[in-house]
């Protein structure tokens, strides 16, 4: 799963990179033209704790999400990136963590810098469909080979002109199964989550009526001051709780946006259990039990015969697999049940 952490310049877009992946960021300007820089974030869960203590395995992996800087994507002429490769790039990653800054000269509208980011957004979106239509138009008035399906796709490419046009996003748009699929390849930013951040300024943290103000128009949104969540991340784990406190804040970046990406994407964990190894795994919510077993080897979808479920709340409440069996917490279900969110899997398979 790829986040693309997006900003104006300067926002602190790779201050936050930095601050939840402990990975330098990209710091390059508008339009460097340099590949978005990748790092890979632990997904924190006080539930693999738990099984830790429980199981005492040999190796213990946490599932984890990709984050991608982007550094020059906006804050120049948009022109010189409307189709170039790093908003290709962009397009690829399967939601945009928006980053708008509350500091500085941002500091008395918090959402300025937010609210000409979107507009930003929409406007790569506006611009791509300008170029589509324009291409079909010229196919149809050549006469297409493809007439009916180009005239299908030209209809919703207007529709979703209209809509941007208006200022709404593409996803505000109601298309039919046989548009979704021919507009499936555009990939709109509009259309991808999104998850918010706002960038205040340090002495705004435990301001609850300017904290309240963001909240209205970006309810979802996470507030954090960038600078002050490096230095959290580079204190010793012993030394933070006492610092987070004192600054009134709730948790460390990480957590609060791994929490409001896995809410956007729609994700859940599941887990595997045993001597060898504890390990979670991330899947899309409605996944069922075949594509859950794809996620930990491919073989285990091909061959797959049953799994095995209990849930992680009977295992804790119980204290051991033994008891868990006792209580007939234990069951098994074919490939399609919808894995939950917490399900520990066994899967029985034969290839």
């Amino acid at each position: 799963m790829k986040l693309a952490i997006v900003g104006l310049p300067g926002a602190g877009k790779s201050s936050l990179f930095q601050a939840i992946t402990g990975v330098e960021g990209s710091r390059g300007g508008p339009h460097s033209g340099e590949n978005p820089k990748p790092a890979v974030c632990k997904v924190p869960d006080p539930r693999m704790e738990v099984l830790r203590d429980l199981f005492k395995p040999k190796k213990f992996t946490l599932a984890s999400l990709e984050f991608l800087d982007f550094a020059g994507v906006f804050g120049g002429d948009r022109a010189a990136t409307g189709g170039g490769p790093l908003v290709a790039a962009l397009r690829a990653a399967d939601a945009l963590v928006r980053v708008g800054r509350a500091f500085g000269e941002f500091e008395d509208d918090p959402l300025r810098d937010m609210d000409a980011l979107e507009t930003e957004i929409l406007l790569l979106d506006l611009d791509q469909v300008d170029r589509r239509i324009e291409r079909l138009e010229a196919s149809l008035k050549k006469g297409s080979k493809n007439k009916e399906t180009e005239e299908k796709e030209l209809g919703a490419m207007q529709r979703a002109k209209a809509a941007l046009g208006e200022g709404k996003p593409v996803s505000s748009v109601s298309f039919s199964e046989t548009e979704s699929k021919l507009l499936a390849n555009f990939a709109f930013l509009t259309k991808k989550p999104a998850i918010d951040v706002i960038n205040i300024a340090e002495g705004r943290l435990k301001d609850e009526t300017y904290l309240g103000k963001i909240k209205a128009k970006y309810p979802d949104a996470v507030a954090l001051c960038a600078p002050i969540e490096m230095e959290i991340a580079t204190l010793d784990a012993a030394d933070r709780p006492a610092f987070i406190e004192e600054l009134g804040i709730p948790e460390p970046a990480a957590g609060r946006l791994i929490r409001a990406s896995y809410r956007s994407l729609g994700l859940r964990s599941f887990f595997t259990v045993g001597e060898d190894e504890v390990k979670a795994w991330t899947i899309r919510g409605g996944d069922d039990a075949v594509t859950s077993a794809g996620k930990i080897h491919t073989d285990l979808a091909r061959g797959f015969i049953r799994a095995e479920v209990f849930h992680y709340d009977d295992l804790k409440a119980l204290g051991s697999m033994k008891e868990v069996k006792a209580k007939n917490k234990l069951r098994l279900e074919g490939r399609d049940y919808e894995v939950k969110d917490g399900d520990i899997l066994n899967i029985r398979f034969s290839v």
